[in-house]
């Protein structure tokens, strides 16, 4: 590798994940160089929360790792060393001023989503990092004992003796979603868990959903069960020309179309008022047919979601006329169940470039948690939305790629002081 340009740590990818793992290095006295494919860094990032950037929620880290399902505790080492304590401090520290909005959803106080990426940038380039754009890495070298030497790129080889993918996932093509990440992770030799969407708009099999587009439920509520495990999620909701969007259908996206992957068909209970259940709605029925007899069923239901979504439901039950003085105590029993789950399914999956994120990416199981290396190949550490876990929205994928870029970043230049030991003590 003579005459080749050599850093300590190169980062591929310059989203929060990348950043904060190139900050981290940094930090530790590495030269690092953040290769970024794209003309400009963060773009993804930039447009996050509408531009806003909802960086970081409240909730406890127990809570944070569980809102992620059964591989959330993979990230307990992450969020120690670079969770919601370390995110805010960092953004007070270069004049970020973070705001809580209704109690969970954090953003910066000037409103721009440039501000969390700049904070993490111009601090990694003041203590040294390189920040290249326009260069991307085509492969990853390794030395005789399969240990990480360099990469190369369309510009030539890079010498490094660690190398951190932080690519990102398929997700958002517009703002520079690829798999070319997932192509260096498995031509290194990992295991690729198949990208699927998240955060996206879910599609819904039944036609009777595409004729309320533009309907919207302020607290709905969503839940399947798929094996051993209930998926719920629940918020606002709003119908589609092709299915369901807004936060609750975005929330279950990634465990649906995960579980619709599997068997080929999937149902989803559907409740347009999550906080009445099946007894709830009894209650109800009854009370309308003592209070207001004359008035047709629709309208009474009508207090609780908007008028069409009442018809809609009432034609499908085949009381479109009914009145209030015609519910017998059977069919407001059957009514109730109905109207607290109501049995909608998947039509398909959506496209990658409708989803916000991806689920799926590089196993977990060749990723040691405690550093974020690669178990396979010595000197190759991930970080962010490349490995396969995927949250709900609020903040949680930009908290993700930050901590675990940090623990990346940090790990990637202890081993470069572990190898110069080693090479020390073999001398």
């Amino acid at each position: 590798m003579t005459g080749e340009i050599s850093y300590d740590v190169i980062v591929c990818g310059s989203g929060p994940a990348g950043l904060s793992a190139a900050l981290a290095a940094s930090e530790s006295g590495r030269s690092v160089l953040i290769a970024e494919r794209l003309d400009r860094p963060g773009v993804k990032l930039l447009a996050s929360g509408g531009g806003r950037c909802n960086f970081t929620n409240s909730l406890p880290e127990t809570a944070f790792m569980d809102a992620f399902g059964r591989n959330g505790r993979f990230m307990t080492d992450a969020l120690r060393a670079g969770g919601g304590g370390f995110l805010l401090n960092f953004l007070k520290e270069h004049h970020v001023e973070p705001v809580l909005e209704d109690g969970f959803h954090y953003f910066p106080a000037g409103k721009s989503a440039a501000d969390v990426r700049d904070a993490f940038l111009n601090e990694a380039l003041r203590l040294g990092a390189r920040l290249r754009t326009g260069l991307g890495i085509t492969g990853i070298t390794t030395d005789e004992n399969g240990a990480v030497r360099g990469v190369e790129t369309d510009r030539g080889p890079l010498g490094c003796g660690a190398f951190i993918l932080a690519a990102g996932g398929t997700a958002m093509s517009a703002l520079g979603g690829t798999d070319l990440g997932l192509k260096l992770a498995r031509e290194a030799g990992h295991a690729i868990v198949r990208p699927l969407p998240a955060m996206a708009p879910l599609v819904i099999r039944e036609q009777s959903v595409g004729k309320l587009a533009g309907v919207s439920l302020p607290d709905a509520s969503l839940a399947f069960v798929s094996g051993r495990r209930r998926e719920y999620a629940r918020g606002e909701l709003v119908f589609t020309h092709d299915g369901l969007s807004g936060p609750a259908a975005l929330n279950l996206s990634a465990p649906a179309y995960r579980a619709f992957e599997r068997t080929g068909s999937l149902e989803i209970a559907f409740a347009p008022a999550a906080a009445l259940d099946a007894p709830g709605w009894q209650a109800q029925l009854q009370a309308a047919r003592g209070n207001e007899p004359r008035k047709r069923i629709r309208t009474s239901l009508a207090r609780f979601m908007p008028h069409s979504l009442a018809d809609m439901l009432c034609g499908e039950c085949g009381i479109m006329e009914h009145t209030n003085a015609m519910l017998s105590n059977a069919l407001i029993d059957r009514l109730s169940r109905f109207l607290s789950a109501v049995p909608l399914h998947l039509g398909g999956i959506c496209p990658m470039d409708k989803a916000m994120a991806m689920s799926g990416g590089v196993d977990l199981r060749e990723v040691d948690p405690k550093t974020m290396g690669s178990r396979l190949v010595p000197g190759l550490f991930f970080a962010g939305e490349i490995l396969d876990l995927a949250g709900p929205c609020g903040g949680f994928h930009i908290q993700f790629a930050v901590a675990s870029g940090r623990l990346a970043g940090l790990s990637a230049a202890q081993s470069l002081e572990k190898a110069v030991s080693q090479s020390i003590l073999t001398y």
